[in-house]
């Protein structure tokens, strides 16, 4: 599950790289006109990658992305768990009525003999011919007569006068070749008289003695021992058709007096095939298995019948995980267990809700990452605007050190902000007993004649925000007592806004 995510992770991440790569080497190209080396295009888009923050970016969605993907799919696969556990108890509940079904025409059976004394497969037979409709799991209804070897000589008499001179008891071997043959003369013998529907191609089937098959003599024998329903292996029909397995229940005279003797043996032959059919199952969730074990065989190798799932277009797909149950069914003469197991594959995965959170957790940081690359492009701007005022100040800072006038710089408050070297030889005092006192405290600027100083030229020039040119013979006093005579102006500095 998480294979495809990463990989268009994957994918992702190096067609960023190679997007960012191209736009910086066409950039540098442009800039430098000149070829760039491929070591250097490298190293600036690495640089870049990591001064920007971007690989942090798709760092955290990749993260952000694997633990959507994971508990998607644990959500997924605990969806699908409980869909196939829902279908498996649907499953079992089925099979186990067609079980409850198949016993209760045998208990039907016990029924009409205790109402019809004595015994009579005609009505046996009507018994059947109305009762098979209404199963399509049952395939046929057998009554096997009890012949001991007294009773031989007559039974052959009323089979060859129902069934011609060439009757004969036979024997088949079901689980080896398969072939015809006269059967051994036995003590006790349990001959096919009866069966429903009675079919052309089962022609065959009447004298087949079954205790002579050494398949179904251990079902048998249990069955004549316990006087209890039993279930026999499982066995392909003789006319084709799929496989099936006996159900026996034997039938005695009397069974108020034990052991009663033996009349015959009902068999019912139930369709493996038809006791699996699930179309409803099938069409809830496609893929499904049925297996049917016997005698609690648990071991995927000893199944009674298996009925697999068609193929289909979404086999292609690989198998993500498969799902398998064990479910016992609670017949005493059917102990069987129900396999249920299905394939997981892409196909069954709600891939759409997927989707939708992989694009809006892709949209999210997409939209963070832009919002983080407008910010470090507005920081960027904000350093060269920084870059290019410190440059200019320390333009500034050399001119006014270089030049030989003197330049003293007030802030509002009329403290000094700035005097240049020549401005403090001309007071005679140090940069630390200059900046940052009131301009006053320093230094004085008045006219040779007290007379024609209207105004102090400073405080003019912030009252009118106009230049000051100093009038002639101005002098400055320092605060250390030194007088020169100097010449210039005071004027305005003003802020972007105007002030």
């Amino acid at each position: 599950m998480i294979i495809k995510p990463l990989f268009f992770l994957w994918l992702y991440f190096h067609l960023f790289l190679l997007k960012f790569r191209l736009i910086t080497q066409q950039n540098l190209l442009v800039m430098n006109r000149i070829p760039a080396s491929r070591s250097g295009i490298e190293a600036g888009i690495l640089r870049n990658f990591r001064r920007d923050g971007v690989h942090l970016f798709v760092l955290a969605w990749a993260l952000c992305a694997l633990l959507v993907t994971v508990l998607w799919g644990m959500g997924e696969l605990q969806r699908l768990r409980d869909e196939f556990e829902s279908v498996a108890q649907r499953a079992h509940a089925m099979v186990a009525r067609k079980l409850d079904q198949n016993e209760s025409v045998l208990s039907s059976v016990d029924a009409l003999m205790a109402a019809s004394r004595p015994f009579e497969a005609s009505e046996l037979s009507t018994f059947a011919r109305e009762l098979l409709p209404h199963y399509p799991q049952l395939h046929s209804f057998i009554f096997f007569q009890s012949v001991p070897l007294a009773e031989r000589p007559l039974f052959l008499r009323q089979m060859s006068g129902k069934f011609g001179a060439t009757f004969y008891i036979r024997d088949f071997d079901v689980a080896g070749n398969r072939a015809w043959r006269p059967a051994a003369v036995r003590p006790q013998s349990l001959v096919i008289s009866m069966l429903e529907p009675d079919r052309p191609e089962a022609g065959p089937m009447f004298g087949y003695d079954i205790l002579g098959d050494a398949y179904f003599r251990p079902a048998l024998s249990r069955a004549l021992e316990t006087g209890q329903r039993v279930a026999s292996g499982a066995f392909e029909l003789h006319e084709g058709g799929g496989r099936a397995y006996f159900l026996f229940q034997p039938l005695f005279e009397d069974r108020e007096k034990a052991p009663g003797k033996l009349v015959g043996v009902v068999g019912l032959v139930v369709f493996c095939d038809r006791l699996l059919q699930a179309p409803a199952l099938e069409r809830l969730l496609p893929g499904l298995d049925l297996t049917l074990y016997q005698d609690g065989v648990l071991a995927p190798g000893a199944p009674l019948f298996q009925r697999l799932h068609t193929s289909s277009e979404r086999d292609w797909w690989p198998v993500l995980r498969r799902l398998e149950a064990r479910l016992p069914l609670s017949s005493v003469a059917q102990p069987f267990v129900l396999g249920v197991a299905r394939d997981v594959r892409v196909t069954d995965l709600a891939l759409l809700p997927w989707l939708w959170q992989q694009s809006l957790l892709l949209a999210f940081f997409v939209f963070a990452g832009l919002v983080h690359l407008q910010r470090m492009a507005l920081r960027h701007e904000r350093q060269q605007s920084d870059e290019a005022i410190f440059l200019q100040s320390e333009r500034a800072s050399v001119t006014l050190s270089a030049i030989h006038d003197g330049v003293i710089i007030l802030r509002q408050d009329h403290a000094i902000e700035l005097a240049n070297p020549m401005a403090l030889e001309l007071m005679g005092m140090a940069a630390e007993e200059v900046v940052g006192r009131v301009c006053h405290e320093v230094f004085h600027l008045q006219a040779e004649l007290a007379a024609e100083l209207a105004e102090d030229p400073i405080r003019e020039c912030f009252r009118t925000a106009q230049p000051v040119v100093l009038a002639e013979r101005m002098q400055l006093t320092s605060a250390r007592g030194q007088i020169r005579s100097v010449e210039g102006g005071v004027s305005p500095l003003f802020s972007r806004e105007g002030g």
